[in-house]
């Protein structure tokens, strides 16, 4: 008998705020330059496909528009935020692969590879303490699985790379 896909308890922008609070609790900063005071939020702005862009922000500082996503581990996801949201709830509550992911969540199994993939980083790279949520949210996690050069941003958790205390890539 096939497990029933679960509905999310909040939409997309619930699922924004609710990143946000963990993310940023003194404030939204922009993940390029590092400012926290000329922040906008950009309401109503669409994608290409009609969709609206749910947490968008704009840095009056570099003029860069950003979300809750860069620098995470779902950036680059088409997943829905309320969606990544589930699977991790449902990794919280215990061992899930991604077979279960693809069932409960109803995404394609190559999409459940996906994240269920990056989940498991998430929790080699950060540690096994705290809420995978508060894992989730940190910045590092991006910069060190790829490789890829970006943000000084503070490593809470596990050994800094940088002698000031930074996360070096």
């Amino acid at each position: 008998m096939m497990a029933p896909m679960i509905e999310p308890d909040f939409d997309d922008a619930a699922a924004v705020l609710r990143i946000e609070a963990v993310l940023w609790p003194d404030g939204p900063v922009c993940p390029h330059c590092g400012e926290d005071r000329r922040l906008y939020r950009l309401e109503g702005v669409r994608d290409r496909k009609g969709a609206v862009r749910h947490g968008l922000r704009k840095c009056g500082a570099c003029r860069r528009q950003f979300t809750v996503r860069i620098g995470t581990a779902i950036e680059g996801s088409h997943v829905p935020l309320a969606k990544w949201l589930q699977a991790i709830d449902l990794v919280e509550r215990g061992p899930v692969n991604a077979h279960q992911l693809h069932r409960l969540l109803g995404v394609t199994y190559r999409t459940a590879r996906l994240m269920a993939r990056r989940l498991i980083d998430i929790a080699d790279a950060t540690g096994r303490g705290g809420s995978l949520e508060r894992r989730f949210a940190r910045r590092p996690y991006f910069v060190a699985s790829t490789g890829l050069h970006a943000w000084q941003w503070q490593w809470s958790s596990g050994t800094p790379s940088g002698s000031d205390g930074t996360w070096i890539a």
